[in-house]
């Protein structure tokens, strides 16, 4: 006797995740406070994140 339920025909099991975070590395985070206690946060956001518009920044 078959046991739980059975699949759907054609599927091919469990769906990968549709969507994916980018996170930034320790290393990066220290380098970025880093660069930030010598400089103002104007020319850290234009070093390190210059590819985010004004809004997001």
């Amino acid at each position: 006797m078959a046991r739980g339920r059975k699949r759907a025909p054609g599927s091919q099991g469990r769906r990968s995740a549709g969507y994916s975070r980018n996170c930034e590395t320790f290393s990066k985070k220290q380098e970025v406070i880093n660069f930030l206690k010598e400089n103002d946060m104007p020319s850290t956001l234009d070093k390190y994140y210059s590819h985010l518009n004004a809004s997001k920044r």
